[in-house]
C-alpha cells in the first residue's frame, strides 16, 4: 500500500499525510510485534528484519514524497535546468503506440488551444499571468509539474521492484527454514 502514494497527484494535498500515515502504520506494527517475541531471540527472526526493512523503506518513500511535492509546487519564475528538461523530454517522447511514436492529431492540438483559452478567459488576473508564463517555454521545455510526473513515475517503478524483491526473499528464507 506504501508505494500507492506515487499514483496521488500533489496537487491533491493528500499524497504526504498519506505517506506519513503508512509510515507510523509500520512503525506501530513493529513495535507491537517486538514486544511479542523475546528480548534476547537468537538468532533475529527474518519478520523482524523483513518489519525494519519495510520501515525503513517508507520512510524513504515519505522522504521522495515531500521531495517531489516541494517541486511539483516550484513555479514558472524557477527555470528547470537544461539536462533535467532533456531528461524529461526523452521520457515524454518515448511515448510508443504500436511501435510508433504517437503524435498528437490536429484535433487534439484545437482541443488544447481551446480550454487554455477558455481557462484564460475564466481566470483572474493573477492566474492569467502565470498562464502566461507556462506559454512562454518552448515546445522543448518542461515545467516544474512535469519533472514531479516523472519523479513519481520512476519512484513507482524503483519501489514497485525493491519491495517485491524484498517480500520475495522474505518468503523464500522463511519457508527454507
Amino acid at each position: 500500500m506504501n508505494i500507492l502514494v506515487f499514483l496521488i497527484p500533489a496537487e491533491s494535498g493528500e499524497k504526504i499525510s498519506y505517506a506519513i500515515t503508512v509510515l507510523l502504520t509500520f512503525a506501530v506494527y513493529l513495535s507491537v510485534y517486538s514486544d511479542k517475541i523475546p528480548p534476547l531471540s537468537l538468532p533475529i527472526p527474518i519478520f523482524s528484519v523483513s518489519l525494519l526493512i519495510k520501515l525503513s523503506s517508507s520512510c524513504l518513500i515519505a522522504f521522495c514524497c515531500i521531495i517531489i511535492s516541494k517541486i511539483s509546487h516550484y513555479g514558472y519564475d524557477r527555470r528547470v535546468p537544461l539536462r533535467l528538461q532533456q531528461f524529461v523530454a526523452c521520457f515524454r517522447r518515448n511515448r510508443k503506440v504500436g511501435g510508433l511514436t504517437k503524435k498528437p492529431s490536429k484535433k487534439e492540438k484545437d482541443y488544447e488551444i481551446n480550454c487554455v483559452t477558455d481557462v484564460i478567459d475564466r481566470e483572474t488576473s493573477s492566474l492569467s499571468q502565470e498562464v502566461n508564463l507556462q506559454e512562454n517555454l518552448s515546445p522543448m521545455e518542461v515545467g516544474w509539474k512535469d519533472v514531479a510526473r516523472l519523479l513519481d513515475r520512476l519512484c513507482l517503478g524503483l519501489f514497485t521492484v525493491s519491495a517485491t524483491v524484498e517480500t520475495v526473499l522474505s518468503l523464500m528464507l522463511i519457508l527454507m527454514r
